[in-house]
């Protein structure tokens, strides 16, 4: 119900008017007195309604969506906003998990080349002269098979865990995966 006086200022632009006859909503408008008062020779064919908003929950983009529903409640003058958060279908799901993992591998490769020993980043480039038919001296080619090692490795990982949380989506229709949990370990540096 619309208490009078109308708290104009406070109500600014939360209004609505609602047409009876077609559904129609004209929003964000203001009372039209600005004193307040009832208003006078409203037509039977339009409702004033005050515009409110339940606060959005808290929700992972990644894996929900956010849905507003409006209740129109004629009697109370009200055009009430709520949010649901269904998840999202097991496509974008799986999607939002190859993006994760994506993600993690290529955090853990720039982890792995900047935690490394100096002479480690130096393997860098010896992989690159190995890609060029370069044979290596024995000691650098083990420190690259060593990088190439860890990073194969957690590559492997996160891919199986991506896997993974794609068949608990297969077996938990409409329920949200966790995103953040269950990946492994960043991989350290390696040995000198």
């Amino acid at each position: 119900m619309i208490q009078i006086p109308v708290d104009v200022p406070g109500t600014a632009a939360r209004w609505a008017i609602l047409t009876l006859s077609t559904g129609s909503l004209l929003r964000r408008r203001t009372w039209p007195d600005p004193t307040g008062a009832a208003l006078q020779g409203l037509g039977a064919d339009y409702v004033y309604l005050l515009m409110q908003e339940e606060m959005p929950p808290d929700y992972d983009s990644r894996v929900q969506a956010l849905v507003p529903t409006e209740e129109i409640n004629i009697s109370g003058n009200q055009l009430l906003t709520t949010y649901t958060t269904p998840t999202l279908p097991a496509e974008q799901l799986a999607l939002a998990i190859d993006q994760q993992a994506e993600a993690r591998i290529g955090m853990a490769l720039d982890l792995l080349r900047i935690s490394t020993p100096a002479d480690m980043v130096d393997a860098l480039g010896l992989i690159a002269a190995r890609v060029e038919g370069v044979t290596l001296p024995d000691a650098s080619q083990a420190r690259v098979d060593q990088f190439m090692l860890l990073a194969t490795n957690y590559t492997n990982a996160v891919k199986a865990r991506a896997e993974a949380l794609k068949t608990w989506v297969a077996d938990h229709p409409g329920l949200a995966p966790d995103l953040d949990a269950g990946w492994p370990d960043l991989p350290t540096g390696a040995a000198a």
